[in-house]
């Protein structure tokens, strides 16, 4: 034990007053690797920040995506078509597609300012990608229960909405601030 901590000891000093890498050069990469941790620390609370402000947006995309996973899966098995391979592929490919391009339309809304239309803008955006995989599972749901629920009332109100991206073809509101066609 005491054998080991004089060796890290003797190479701590040695890497010290080695020539190579200089004090200057040692200076300019303690330097850098700050800065580098600086914009890592700012992207982390950035989005640590927007997970703040949209917890139950993310919550309800998590949820969304299980309850799709797992009526498309019974939905497969039921049919007799059900392929792992296909199972994971569809559903990595709906992730990555909700990943990047969720952002894009997060910097429209911000880019927007603070106004009601940006709003507005934002409701739109979050329910219609909340529904990329909650439509799949709500219709999922739908034929695995014989057509029995959710009631069909609100299955013909999503296909509407997934036509217009009206909100009151979805939420049946006559409020004019909700509608986005």
């Amino acid at each position: 034990m005491m054998k080991t901590l004089l060796y890290k000891i003797y190479a701590w000093i040695m890497l010290l007053n080695a020539v190579k890498p200089t004090y200057p050069e040692k200076a300019e990469y303690y330097l850098k690797a700050v800065a580098s941790l600086c914009v890592v620390g700012w992207v982390l609370d950035s989005v640590g920040l927007w997970f703040a402000e949209n917890a139950l947006f993310y919550r309800g995309m998590l949820i969304a995506i299980a309850v799709n996973m797992y009526y498309g899966w019974r939905w497969h098995r039921r049919l007799g078509d059900f392929k792992s391979k296909t199972f994971w592929t569809k559903n990595l490919q709906m992730w990555g597609i909700i990943i990047s391009v969720y952002p894009l339309l997060e910097i429209l809304y911000r880019m927007a300012g603070e106004n009601a239309i940006a709003e507005v803008f934002k409701l739109i955006v979050q329910v219609s990608t909340i529904l990329y995989p909650g439509s799949k599972a709500l219709k999922n749901a739908y034929l695995f229960s014989d057509k029995k629920y959710p009631p069909s009332f609100i299955m013909d109100r999503l296909y509407n909405f997934e036509k217009s991206g009206n909100l009151q073809d979805l939420y049946g509101k006559d409020d004019n601030n909700l509608n986005a066609g």
